[in-house]
């Protein structure tokens, strides 16, 4: 069984390097649809991450009248919490409302002068919405018009941050399509090119498979070469990647952080930390391709 196996692979390895120029074709094949994966992932990864560090930032104030009831109050933030998208509800008194406001408006000596001629707190309670998914977010804003609380609140501070979010979600989704009409296009092409690749093999190698067949070689015996072909092109082809992938992700780095403005976006950290995954992923991808473009041709010239 072992000097069987040893017999397929030095044959497997054999046919490789001597038809080196094919290889390589379907070698760069291969790397351009890997490439092309590593986009896609690159991409999902940027977008996630955008979306939730501006889930992070977003916050919508909502400013009670003084006049409202505390078991009103409740019953509004308990309405609010019933939503998904929305992650917690900040009750926050008047007098912290108020501190807060100081706070902000520090820079603002008209603000502050108009603010400390009243002699009591105009401030009532703030009700601060923190979101969970952003894509809820004029769901949340559109709740707040709820016809039993509109008439409590006073005012609403937030960020239209929606057309931002729109933005962020369109062009992800066109490079993503483009990102994967790319790996079909690149897969189909490495399934023609290995399909032809393993129907030349067996051309030339018709009268070794004719002995072979003769002196009772089995079908596994006989096709296991082709295969493992295809997991040295596989092989080549996920390092060649990797030594690609790794390097560029480490040169774009400190320009990804400065588009972004957050280390919370890193890619370097994103591959590194699933660098196994990926690429073991991708690895088993190729090999699965040419497997299968390899088993098209056996079946129908070797009749096996």
């Amino acid at each position: 069984m072992l000097v069987s196996f040893k017999r397929i692979i030095r044959f497997a390895f054999h046919d490789f390097t001597r038809n080196f120029a094919l290889s390589l074709a379907i070698i760069s094949t291969i790397f351009l649809m890997l490439i092309s994966i590593n986009l896609v992932l690159a991409l999902n990864y940027i977008s996630n991450q955008t979306l939730q560090v501006l889930e992070n930032q977003i916050d919508i104030s909502v400013y009670i009248k003084p006049s409202v009831s505390q078991d009103m109050i409740t019953g509004f933030r308990s309405f609010l919490t019933s939503f998904s998208g929305i992650k917690d509800v900040e009750i926050v008194s008047p007098e912290t409302a108020l501190e807060r406001f100081r706070e902000k408006h520090k820079n603002d000596p008209k603000m502050l002068e108009a603010l400390s001629e009243i002699e009591k707190n105009p401030l009532g309670t703030t009700l601060v919405i923190k979101l969970s998914d952003i894509s809820k977010y004029e769901d949340i804003l559109s709740a707040l018009d709820h016809p039993s609380y509109k008439e409590i609140i006073e005012d609403k501070d937030y960020t239209d941050y929606s057309l931002l979010i729109g933005r962020i979600t369109g062009i992800s989704s066109k490079i993503r399509i483009i990102s994967w009409l790319l790996i079909l296009f690149f897969a189909l092409v490495a399934t023609l090119i290995i399909f032809n690749s393993v129907k030349m093999a067996i051309y030339n190698h018709k009268e070794e498979i004719g002995i072979m067949k003769l002196v009772g070689a089995s079908d596994i015996f006989v096709w296991s070469p082709f295969l493992f072909e295809g997991i040295f092109s596989g092989l080549v082809a996920i390092l060649i990647t990797a030594a690609c992938v790794l390097p560029f992700v480490i040169f774009a780095e400190p320009y990804v952080i400065n588009f972004f403005g957050s280390n919370s976006i890193s890619l370097v950290r994103y591959f590194f930390s699933n660098a196994l995954k990926i690429f073991g992923f991708e690895f088993l991808i190729s090999v699965v391709l040419y497997s299968f473009s390899g088993m098209l041709a056996i079946r129908r010239y070797l009749h096996i």
